[in-house]
């Protein structure tokens, strides 16, 4: 079943990494889609860059 999971805060490297690892090792998860939000933009380009090269 396709998913929309929201991540509020996923700019931190501690939750929206280890968050993200977890909803994407999930097969119960599998086609989801993972939406990042943080107010630190730059940190938040981090997070998603990382997220995308483990996908």
């Amino acid at each position: 079943m396709k998913h929309r999971i929201v991540l509020i805060g996923a700019g931190s490297a501690t939750f929206g990494l280890s968050t993200n690892g977890d909803i994407l090792k999930n097969n119960a998860l599998e086609g989801s889609t993972i939406v990042l939000h943080d107010i630190d933009a730059k940190a938040l380009s981090c997070v998603a860059e990382i997220s995308q090269q483990y996908v």
